[in-house]
């Protein structure tokens, strides 16, 4: 969460292994850099565990159903949590074999 990227489409087919056997990200086609500029300045900002406001936004409908989140399909307040919950999505998937929804 250093970088303020939220990726939008994590899905299992959107993440590899490199010659060292790495995790990597890839199709960053619907990310979004998150800026100061996403704080929403007359609300008071939530502040995370590091001491920063919680950026949040609200984009486009993207990503992939099986991965969607509840503020996605909502059309709410998007941020982080988008991208935790998916990658709680891919854990039940892996651990499971069937999709949670």
């Amino acid at each position: 969460m250093g970088h303020k990227i939220m990726h939008r489409d994590l899905k299992p087919q959107n993440i590899v292994l490199d010659d060292a056997y790495n995790l990597k990200l890839i199709d960053f086609g619907d990310a979004k850099v998150v800026g100061s500029g996403d704080i929403d300045e007359s609300a008071t900002p939530q502040m995370g565990s590091d001491g920063e406001p919680i950026l949040k936004r609200k984009d486009t409908y993207v990503g992939t159903l099986n991965y969607l989140s509840p503020e996605m399909v909502d059309e709410e307040e998007q941020g982080h949590p988008l991208d935790i919950w998916a990658l709680g999505c891919i854990l039940f998937k892996m651990f499971t074999g069937k999709v949670p929804f």
